[in-house]
Order: structure tokens, then C-alpha cells, then sequence
């Protein structure tokens, strides 16, 4: 029975390492492409049908749930951007670190995709916030010039990648023109009881706004929370917002003070520390920012 049994084990330990070799070989024959936060990540796993897609293998290098401000990129990190084919970033502060791996690519001719770079060789005049990603108008940009660059490394397929964006970039517009309605329609403001991430998007789309600061990051100290609680007495407001890095005891500090006491705490996201798991779960860049207008057409 013991023989039995260690030749029972052989076989499942060769199977075992035959299958890894198989899935390390597989994985070694695709084209590495990394980016460096989850819209870019979204966009682009849209773009190349991911889950079908053989040839390409894509990844991200912020997972976990992490304010992409605070985020600082280990050596592993930096050696997975240079051993891929094709870099895709924003190109702006919230992710200047790559910039270091870079310098030093382990992939023969490289392909760095610097996003607001090649937005600004298309609009020339725009007025790029490091949180561009946030206005779908600048997503749809984004979307084009990924699958241009995809032609790059997978020339035979780029048609597909081409109709894949032509659908996705459909949505987007749907959303950008949603969001182009909101600001022409909307009569009350905004009052966001947190820093003002969305700050670009409300004035791309000329919503109306207070926050506390339109910084980002920001300590938010010294809040004159009598004064928003005017801003929402004033307005006849039905809710303060606040982002998903937020403290609702700010909200609810506006609140208190004001006239309104039932009045509701909504959160809006801004996809600072969406994790690959919720995007397993089904939450994209779309299905956010859709959950977003729809937050802020409440009042």
C-alpha cells in the first residue's frame, strides 16, 4: 500500500509540474503590456477582449485597495514594466514612477504610451488634470489612441481591436453626452463634503460645485463646516457627497448644522482604489461612472 501510494504521489507531483511548465510556456509566449492604474487597465482589457484574447497578456500594478496618491512602486513593480512589450500610463503625477523603469526596459523597442501626451498631440488647448481619466470626452481619446498603439504589437488582429474599441467608445460617448445633459439641465449644486476629485469633470461639463478643496491629495483642515451647512440651507439641497477615500463625519458635520438633519450622504467614486477583485465581481470604468451620474442627478 506505501508503494502504492509514493507511486500514486509520483504521478500527481509530474502532472502537476508538467501543467506549470504548460502554463509558464503559454504565458512566456504572450505579449506582456502593463499599466499602471484601473481605468487604464479597464480601458485597455476592453480593448483586446482579455478573456479571449491569446496573445496578449495584461496587468496593472496598483491590485489592492490603495489611494494611487500615496502609492509607491516596489523593485518587482518597476522590473514588471520593464520586461513588458508596451507601458501604458496617464503620463501625469499620480503615476511619474514609472518613468524610472523606463529609462531601463529589459524588452527590446519598448513601447511607452504616455497618455496625456498623445491627448495633448490630438487637442492641443486642453487643460489635462491629473484625474483626466474621470471625463469620459478624455476616455474615449484614451481608448483611441490604445488601439492605435496595439497595432504595434499585434498588426494581424489590430481590425478586431479596432471593432472592439468602436463598441466601447459607442458607451462612452452615450456617457459623455449624459454628462453633457447634466450640466446644461443641472439647477442646483453640488456640495461635496471632501476634496474634489471630480473637480475637472464638473467643469469640463459646467456642473455646479462646493467642496471643501479642489485639491487632491488634501489634509482638509481648518473646514468652516457653518458655512456649507449654509451652502446646503441655502440651496434646498437633498444630499452632500463625498468620495470613496472619504470620512462621512464631514458629511454628516454639514449636516448637523444645517436645517436639513435627514438629509443624505451619497459617495461618489473615483476609482482611486478600485482592486482587481471588485473587477472580477463585474465593476468597470463604465458601470462606475454610469453609478456616478445617476448619483448625482439625485438632487
Amino acid at each position: 500500500m506505501i508503494k502504492k501510494a509514493k507511486y500514486i504521489l509520483f504521478f500527481l507531483c509530474l502532472i502537476l509540474f508538467t501543467s506549470c511548465n504548460r502554463r509558464n510556456s503559454i504565458l512566456a509566449s504572450k505579449t506582456r503590456i502593463m499599466t499602471t492604474i484601473f481605468p487604464v487597465y479597464d480601458w485597455t482589457r476592453t480593448l483586446i477582449n482579455e478573456g479571449k484574447n491569446e496573445r496578449l497578456l495584461l496587468n496593472v500594478v496598483i491590485k489592492n485597495s490603495f489611494d494611487i496618491h500615496l502609492f509607491v512602486p516596489s523593485s518587482a513593480d518597476l522590473q514588471q514594466i520593464s520586461n513588458a512589450k508596451m507601458v501604458i500610463y496617464t503620463g501625469k503625477k499620480i503615476d511619474s514612477w514609472v518613468e524610472e523603469a523606463l529609462q531601463k526596459p529589459n524588452v527590446e523597442n519598448q513601447i511607452a504610451v504616455n497618455l496625456s501626451k498623445e491627448i495633448l498631440k490630438r487637442q492641443p488647448e486642453a487643460l489635462l488634470d491629473e484625474h483626466f481619466w474621470l471625463i469620459p470626452e478624455y476616455a474615449i481619446m484614451c481608448c483611441d489612441i490604445i488601439t492605435e498603439k496595439l497595432e504595434t504589437i499585434d498588426s494581424e488582429h489590430y481590425s478586431e481591436y479596432q471593432q472592439f474599441n468602436q463598441e466601447y467608445t459607442n458607451l462612452l460617448k452615450m456617457l459623455h453626452q449624459d454628462f453633457e445633459i447634466a450640466g446644461k439641465t443641472s439647477g442646483k449644486p453640488i456640495l461635496i463634503a471632501d476634496r474634489n476629485t471630480f473637480a475637472p469633470l464638473f467643469n469640463h461639463y459646467g456642473i455646479k460645485y462646493y467642496s471643501f478643496s479642489d485639491e487632491c491629495p488634501s489634509s482638509l483642515t481648518n473646514i468652516n463646516y457653518e458655512n456649507f451647512s449654509k451652502l446646503l440651507d441655502e440651496n434646498q439641497l437633498s444630499a452632500v457627497y463625498i468620495t470613496e477615500m472619504g470620512d462621512k463625519k464631514n458629511a454628516q458635520a454639514v449636516i448637523d448644522g444645517s436645517k436639513n438633519p435627514l438629509c443624505d450622504i451619497l459617495t461618489i467614486d473615483t476609482l482611486h482604489c478600485t482592486t482587481l477583485n471588485l473587477a472580477f465581481y463585474g465593476k468597470s470604468y463604465l458601470s462606475t461612472m454610469q453609478e456616478n451620474l445617476l448619483s448625482l442627478r439625485i438632487n
